[in-house]
């Protein structure tokens, strides 16, 4: 890992500059994506540990310890939810809709992070559409969490979008149904283990709240899977307390086991359909299937 000043030379003790990777884990690029290669992968001028190098994004100096200390990043990416996230990515996609002008998405506060879509155009445009016509391009995490209509953006002096000054406008958060308590002590376990995992408040989390609408990711989903004694594909398959609720073992249930397929089967109920294809996901690094969550949703599973 090294700190590279602009012009690619090694930036001394106590500067700051980019931070670059090199060694045996560097691939060789993104996959069909030429663009973003060229832009994050380059040869490796700085030792032979590997034929590229990467570029993170990461601004951050060695300081004399030999501690890396990072101050940030120089583009738009974000985590959110357990998710690095393009925030351009989600602006160029809201362009394309119709009655959209110039959008801005920015990262915003409350229970939770959320993504927040600043758009101008002829008139208001409902949070609901938005997260419909971009489903289109963009993956669940990339969606929207607030839309809010403008007139236009605050400039900086030089005229460029001044996105501190649109960061510490108040945006509030839309209000939520009131959360359904548990009927019973199975679901009553199963909101508590999702409250706790996502380190919210149990009175938030009602039974019939999808886990990963809530902020669930795939770390999340291993640790509810091993506190509740289930499968990840479980979690996958029923991710509301009131649907987990009914595959939980009771605890007095001394010695009992649950069997946990490895193969995964996102097609009819194991039958072939004629003239159909079979996609067979291979879970990366010894990963589970929560990798393919996604592709299971948007197949309507």
């Amino acid at each position: 890992m090294y700190v590279l000043r602009n012009d690619g030379s090694l930036a001394p003790f106590g500067t700051y500059g980019e931070i670059w990777v090199t060694g045996i884990g560097v691939g060789v690029g993104y996959v069909n994506d030429p663009d973003r290669t060229a832009e994050a992968f380059r040869p490796n001028t700085v030792d032979g540990r590997s034929r590229w190098m990467y570029r993170t994004g990461d601004i951050g100096r060695w300081l004399p310890s030999g501690l890396l200390d990072c101050a940030g990043r120089n583009d738009q990416q974000v985590k959110v939810r357990g998710h690095r996230i393009e925030l351009s990515e989600i602006e160029v996609a809201l362009a394309r809709l119709a009655g959209v002008e110039q959008a801005a998405v920015l990262v915003g506060g409350g229970r939770q992070p959320r993504l927040i879509a600043h758009v101008t155009g002829p008139g208001p445009i409902g949070l609901d559409a938005v997260r419909r016509d971009l489903k289109e391009f963009l993956p669940p995490q990339m969606l929207p969490d607030a839309v809010v209509h403008r007139t236009g953006f605050p400039l900086s002096p030089n005229g460029k979008l001044d996105r501190a000054a649109l960061a510490a406008e108040t945006v509030e958060e839309p209000v939520r149904p009131a959360a359904r308590p548990p009927a019973n002590d199975r679901e009553r376990v199963a909101v508590e283990a999702f409250a706790a995992v996502l380190d919210i408040p149990v009175t938030s989390v009602g039974v019939y709240d999808n886990f990963f609408d809530l902020g669930g990711h795939s770390l999340a989903a291993m640790r509810v899977a091993t506190a509740l004694g289930v499968g990840v594909r479980d979690l996958l398959s029923r991710p509301t307390a009131h649907d987990l609720a009914e595959v939980l073992v009771p605890r007095d249930a001394v010695g009992s086991s649950v069997s946990r397929d490895l193969l995964i089967d996102f097609g009819l109920n194991g039958q072939a359909v004629e003239g159909s294809l079979t996609l067979i996901c291979v879970p990366f690094a010894g990963g589970s299937a929560v990798s393919y969550l996604p592709l299971a949703r948007a197949r309507g599973r």
